[in-house]
Order: C-alpha cells, then structure tokens, then sequence
C-alpha cells in the first residue's frame, strides 16, 4: 500500500478500523499529541480539565446513558401503572356484565319455569276435564245401544 493512496472511501470500512484498533474518535485524549496535550494542562482551567476528563474516561457518556435508563424505566413503570389500570377497569367491567347476564338469565328461567308450571296445570285440568266429559257423557252400563 503506498503512502497517501485511498484504499476505500465507505463508512463501514471505516467504522471497522476504528473498532479493531479500539480507536475512539469522540474521545479529545486519544488524538493529542504531547505539545498540545502539556499546552492544555498549563493554560486551561479546572473546569475545561474536569469536562476533558469526564470525556476522556467515558463518564460523561455513561453518565447520560444512565439518564436515559432513568427515564425509559420511569416511562416504562408509568406505562406498566397505565395498563394495571386499564385491567382493574376491565376485570370490573367484565364483572358487571357477568353479573347482568346472570340476572337476565336467570329471570327468564323463572319466566320460562312459570310458562312450563302452567302448561303442565293446564294438561291436568284439561286431563281432568275431559275424564269428567267422559263420565257425564259414556253411557250407563245397563244400557245397550
């Protein structure tokens, strides 16, 4: 390979170099040189050293990923609270409509259990009836036709 020569201009040949020589492109430390490095700790402030250190030692992106941990738990709890909810409600409901659908069917067995208690009063008196038909109206036994 010669010196200068473009061997790829795609991101993803790229990002692989970067991750197999473990080099970390957004860190401040990983890319200064010995001049620049000892002008900084002599002129910056303990503020601009302490915002350099949290970046060099990857605090400060475990620290927001942290943050966001924070709040997708805190999102996720509020959605598993939402839905708990939403069960009660529904487990509530279902409750209710149990409740009337037995009431309901409950009336109408009476009503079908009255239907029948008459039908069957009504074939006995009609049974009783016609065995009274039958007495008044058969001929005497010493009678012959």
């Amino acid at each position: 390979m010669l010196p200068g020569k473009i061997v790829s201009e795609k991101k993803e040949e790229l990002t692989h170099v970067l991750d197999n020589c473990n080099i970390q492109v957004d860190n401040p430390v990983s890319l200064l040189n010995q001049d620049t490095s000892r002008h900084f700790l002599q002129k910056s402030n303990p503020k601009d050293k302490y915002k350099l250190f949290m970046k060099a030692t990857l605090l400060e992106q475990i620290a927001c990923d942290y943050e966001r941990a924070e709040e997708e738990h805190k999102r996720m709890k509020e959605g598993i609270q939402h839905q708990r909810s939403v069960s009660d409600r529904l487990n509530s409901s279902l409750f209710v409509c149990l409740f009337v659908f037995l009431h309901f069917f409950f009336l109408h067995m009476i009503d079908i259990i009255n239907i029948v208690v008459h039908l069957i009063s009504g074939c006995l008196s009609m049974k009783l009836r016609l065995r009274n038909w039958r007495r008044k109206w058969r001929p005497s036994r010493g009678c012959r036709v």
